[in-house]
C-alpha cells in the first residue's frame, strides 16, 4: 500500500491537466510496480521551492508515518514535484525512510545501490538549481517591468 503525492506550483496549473497527469502516471507506475494507492495528496498551486506552508505534503507526511497506516511507499511523478529544495528533500526521505517508507518517482532513478541515491542526490541538485535560475529570471522580468512603469 501506498499514498500518492502530485503538486503544481501555480494557480494557473491547477486549472489545466498537469495534476491530473501526474495522477495517471503515478496509478500507472503503482500498478505496474504491485502497489495499491491508498489516498492521494494533491497540492494545488504550492511551490516546492520549500517544505513549509504544504499543506498536503503535511498531511501525507503525518499519515504516511503513523504505523496504524501500513503505508510502505510514497510515489511522486518526479523529485522536482516533492521537493526543490536539496536539504528538504533529503531531509524528508530520511523521516521517510526511517519510518520504513521508501520514496518512488514515476520520473526518476528509484535504485537503493550507492550509485543510486548518488544519481538521486544529484537530481535533488539539479531541481534546486532550475527552481533558483526560474527565480532569478522571474525577479529580472519584474524589475525590467517596474523600470517601465508597469505595477505587478
Amino acid at each position: 500500500m501506498l499514498n500518492s503525492y502530485v503538486k503544481v506550483s501555480d494557480n494557473k496549473q491547477v486549472k489545466g491537466e498537469s495534476l491530473d497527469g501526474q495522477e495517471k502516471a503515478c496509478r500507472k507506475f503503482a500498478e505496474k510496480n504491485g502497489y495499491i494507492i491508498v489516498r492521494n495528496y494533491r497540492e494545488e498551486g504550492e511551490t516546492a521551492r520549500t517544505k513549509n506552508n504544504r499543506d498536503e505534503l503535511t498531511k501525507m507526511m503525518a499519515s504516511a508515518t503513523s504505523k496504524k497506516n501500513n503505508i510502505k511507499a510514497i510515489i511522486c511523478y518526479h523529485s522536482s514535484r516533492f521537493a526543490r529544495n536539496v536539504n528538504d528533500g533529503s531531509s524528508l526521505e530520511t523521516i521517510l525512510e526511517k519510518s520504513g517508507i521508501q520514496v518512488l518517482y514515476v520520473e526518476g532513478n528509484n535504485e537503493q545501490s550507492a550509485n543510486g541515491k548518488f544519481v538521486r542526490n544529484i537530481g535533488k541538485a539539479y531541481d534546486q538549481y532550475e527552481s533558483d535560475i526560474n527565480s532569478e529570471r522571474t525577479k529580472l522580468g519584474m524589475k525590467e517591468a517596474v523600470s517601465k512603469g508597469r505595477w505587478l
